[in-house]
């Protein structure tokens, strides 16, 4: 990071980060699948070991405030996000901002989530019922109301109960499964030549 303290790096810092070329935002030439898949692959995984780094230290800050160890205060789902961070956020210095920035994070989490499956089921509903296409919002707008009183439950009484078998059953080895499944599918309907074809076209 001395790199950065160097005379004329805020140059450079400008012309990468403070002066985007927004013109390139118009440029509509296709871009290369194959490399956008590797790009997209390697920042994904690369965001979950940082997020480690600051998931496990905040843990560990916490399992040297209580004097007890790490693997005492790790939990995984609801009780990490809504049971363990809460404490430690409260430990920390400048509490009520970091109990801030903490929870606006959960919930832009949360939209973006919304955001991706409202979208996936729009998608499949108005490819399947081409006529719904003209009346887009009002499928977007029904589909969002049969999400939300299903999400209802999860308020009521039983509701932590509900969250812990939605949570259970839709991540974890159901998941590879599905992926698995979903690549076995694609592979026995288009065929490997197909799916090369359109990867070599699209790079």
């Amino acid at each position: 990071m001395q790199c950065i303290t160097l005379e004329g790096a805020s140059l450079g810092i400008d012309y990468y980060f403070l002066k985007p070329d927004w013109s390139r935002l118009a440029d509509t030439e296709q871009a290369s699948i194959l490399r956008d898949a590797i790009v997209i692959a390697f920042a994904n995984c690369s965001t979950s070991v940082f997020a480690g780094f600051v998931i496990f230290s905040i843990l560990g800050f916490l399992a040297h405030e209580l004097g007890v160890g790490v693997e005492e205060v790790a939990s995984s789902g609801s009780g990490l996000a809504f049971v363990v961070y809460p404490a430690a956020v409260t430990l920390m210095p400048l509490a009520p901002l970091w109990s801030l920035l903490f929870f606006a994070m959960l919930i832009t989490l949360g939209l973006d989530s919304q955001f991706t499956m409202v979208e996936a089921v729009t998608t499949a509903i108005l490819d399947q019922f081409l006529s719904l296409r003209s009346r887009k919002p009002l499928v977007v707008g029904v589909t969002c109301l049969l999400l939300f009183i299903m999400g209802l439950t999860m308020c009521l009484e039983g509701g932590v109960y509900m969250f812990e078998l939605f949570f259970f059953f839709s991540s974890g080895l159901s998941v590879i499964i599905l992926a698995i499944t979903e690549i076995v599918g694609v592979h026995y309907v288009y065929g490997a030549p197909m799916i090369s074809t359109a990867i070599a076209f699209g790079a």
